[in-house]
């Protein structure tokens, strides 16, 4: 039966037989590709049904090595559906000019190497080695995939570089739930495919290493590479990679996992109606790198979204070019966790949000981000969102430039935790619309650096905003600048800096030891606490008192307290004494008009409780005009012969006789008898006012005034020096 089969044979094609029995190549030459696909010699065509008979032994048994054909044409349908060959099959730079079937066939291995296909269908293939495809041509106009290898098994590699897949009509790649045991690659390779599905759909596939380095995938009307739920054992490369989809997503790795790293260095993704690149959900075993990428997104989808994405490693997204121009964000990690760090340093991000231009709320960083020497833009949101973010080492945003519009803050880190530091050092962030920077209740265990960051706000709150706030470490801010259409620059409203907190006061006032001045810009510290003051507390203490939105009592007492705690006791009542100044010019702090009043003889008498001395003073000066008026007293005449104050009569005198003048001793302790609240001198008994007469009465209702003011003084007095008189409000 073998010899009638080969007396069918042309000669080209018993050649081709004698090869492969022989396990020697058949090559015919003298034809280019695209000559020989469409050549009618018989001196290069071998029939598709010799090919089948060769794999199914038909023309007796072959030599381990398979068939190998090169520069032949195949007419007619290769059909290998369903055939179990015990050799490989090499069809190296041949012509198919119909559709391969490969479908639920078994092979040792296949190689079509530089050949020129109009289809290869192969679902189910079982090829037990090496799949090589490299340099193919696949074109076609069909629904159908150009390439389909749908559930197919790949024991080793399945390489695909440096081909030309292009449909027309349809997908050009579909290794739906495929499994490729080494390598798959598709470097350097160009695909083109057109509809709903994407050019290269490769879901739910399991592959060992994925190469895709250089390759150029495109789909006017659908996404362009389709990966959700790729499982990787080792890296997937796409690197220099340029893909152009439409639709939802160009590139999609969502729910993928990636046993090694994930790198998309200085690829080109470009998409104007939805996502650049998903990794949603996506777990990556060690890095991802997607330097100097250039991303494009559209619509309201985020460009480059990482949201749920698990890395173990660090994201590296150095110099990256990443923009939304249509409603959507540029990059978001929402929920995200990234074990080591996470850098984007020289980026260029701009979106387009109301919910941010970079967002990754909720994401847990286990080191350090840096952020230095990026640009985020966002004309109608914020430019970076980061509430309640879990950092576990550092924030470095220095050298960076931050510029947004919304109501929140530019930069918005709401409930932020970081581990270490937080450095804006020589970073611009402006809002139009807003705070430039939002960072209520976050927390730093390290440091929180301002040195040479320029923030610029707009509208009613305060452009930095830290209510809430705890840093661990020290507040420094040398050479920072602030602007704000209100004139609230600053809101520390119940901070807490365990270290020092350095803010230069001449960024609030040019004068900050004056008594006065012009109140351009306020600040609110009501309820802040920190361990030690980096600025001269004279300073601080005008701050507080000409600076503040309205008088608050803690920021003084605070300030007292910080100066007690370092042995300044003068310096503490003085900040308590500005305090009740403060409260004096405050209409609802102290009460009525008496009430005010009284509040400012006070301070006037007993410097409000911490100037005794001054009430020593005052409650001698009262003694002392009491001896005056007693003294007074005894020179003012009553009548003739008689004065206001003279010695006591007798009761044998008679009532007309003159009266006898005291001495001036008597006349004063007259006054002190008088005049003290408590104890005599006894002189009352030999001298005394004659209460009888008109000048008499007169000289005891003055010395009962002053012996009030003695009580009222001597209270205070005493008062003063036990300190029992307490801070008011």
């Amino acid at each position: 039966m073998t010899d009638d089969r080969l007396g069918d044979l042309t000669a080209i094609e018993q050649e081709a037989v004698a090869a492969s029995r022989s396990g020697e190549w058949f090559e015919a030459e003298g034809l280019d590709l695209l000559r020989l696909t469409h050549t009618h010699d018989p001196r290069y065509q071998i029939r598709a049904e010799v090919v089948r008979d060769l794999l199914l032994g038909r023309h007796g048994p072959l030599d381990p090595r398979g068939v190998r054909l090169a520069g032949v044409q195949i007419t007619g349908p290769l059909d290998l559906e369903d055939v179990d060959a015990e050799v490989g099959l090499k069809l190296v730079d041949c012509a198919l000019p119909e559709v391969m079937n490969l479908t639920g066939a078994h092979l040792p291995r296949l190689t079509l190497d530089g050949s020129r296909l109009v289809g290869i269908a192969a679902h189910g293939v079982e090829i037990d080695k090496d799949c090589s495809l490299d340099g193919v041509v696949v074109r076609c106009s069909a629904p159908e995939p150009a390439l389909t290898m749908v559930t197919a098994r790949i024991g080793g590699m399945l390489l695909i570089r440096d081909a030309v897949i292009v449909n027309a009509s349809g997908p050009a790649f579909t290794g739906e739930a495929m499994s490729v045991g080494e390598i798959l690659s598709m470097a350097g390779s160009t695909l083109r495919g057109t509809g709903s599905t994407a050019s290269i759909y490769l879901v739910k596939a399991h592959i060992g290493y994925a190469n895709f380095d250089e390759l150029t995938v495109a789909n006017d009307r659908g996404p362009a590479l389709q990966c959700s739920n790729l499982r990787s054992d080792s890296h997937v490369w796409l690197r220099r990679a340029k893909v152009r989809g439409t639709g939802s997503v160009a590139l999609s790795l969502t729910d993928a996992h990636i046993g090694g790293s994930l790198s998309l260095d200085l690829s080109q993704v470009q998409n104007h109606d939805g996502a650049a690149v998903t990794l949603n959900d996506t777990t990556v075993q060690n890095h991802v790198l997607v330097r100097a990428a250039h991303l494009r997104g559209g619509g309201s989808r985020v460009a480059l979204d990482l949201s749920g994405a698990r890395v173990d490693g660090l994201a590296n997204l150095d110099r990256v070019d990443v923009a939304n121009y249509q409603g959507g964000s540029a990059l978001g990690a929402e929920g995200a966790s990234v074990g080591k760090y996470l850098f984007v340093r020289d980026a260029r991000l701009l979106g387009t949000s109301p919910a941010g231009a970079v967002r990754f709320p909720r994401a847990r960083i286990g080191s350090s981000v840096e952020f230095n020497g990026t640009t985020i833009t966002n004309g109608v949101g914020p430019g970076l969102h980061a509430e309640s973010a879990d950092i576990g080492h550092s924030l470095f945003f220095r050298d960076a430039t931050v510029h947004a519009s919304h109501s929140r803050g530019s930069v918005w880190v709401f409930g932020v935790h970081i581990g270490g530091t937080a450095d804006f050092s020589r970073t611009t962030v402006t809002n139009m619309a807003g705070p430039a920077l939002e960072a209520e209740r976050m927390r730093t265990d390290g440091h929180l650096v301002f040195s040479g960051t320029e923030f610029r706000g707009r509208g009613t709150r305060a452009t930095v905003q830290l209510p809430g706030a705890h840093v661990r470490g020290n507040v420094h801010c040398p050479t920072m600048r602030v602007e704000s259409e209100s004139g609230q620059i600053l809101d520390l409203v119940d901070a807490v800096v365990d270290g020092a907190i350095t803010i230069p006061t001449e960024l609030i006032c040019p004068e900050p030891r004056g008594t006065s001045c012009v109140r351009a810009k306020s600040v609110n510290v009501d309820g802040m606490t920190c361990g030690s003051l980096g600025s001269p507390w004279r300073e601080w203490l005008h701050v507080i008192r000409r600076h503040g939105f309205a008088y608050r009592p803690q920021p003084y007492q605070h300030l007292a307290a910080i100066e007690r705690a370092a042995g300044h006791d003068n310096n503490a009542r003085e900040v308590l004494i500005a305090q009740q100044h403060h409260l004096s010019r405050d209409s609802a702090g102290v009460g009525g008009l008496l009430a005010r009043a009284i509040h400012l003889l006070w301070g006037v008498l007993a410097g409000y409780g911490f100037r005794a001395r001054r009430t020593a003073i005052a409650l001698f000066l009262a003694v002392a005009v009491a001896g005056c008026l007693g003294w007074l007293a005894g020179q003012v005449e009553t009548r003739p012969g008689h004065h206001a104050a003279e010695r006591v009569r007798p009761a044998t005198v008679q009532p007309d006789a003159p009266g006898t003048p005291c001495s001036t001793v008597e006349l004063v302790g007259l006054g002190l008898d008088r005049g003290l609240p408590l104890g005599v001198t006894g002189l009352r008994a030999r001298c005394d006012l004659d209460t009888a007469s008109t000048p008499g009465q007169r000289f005891t209702i003055a010395i009962w005034i002053v012996q009030f003011c003695i009580f009222g003084l001597a209270t205070l007095a005493i008062a003063g020096y036990t300190n029992l008189i307490r801070k008011t409000p």
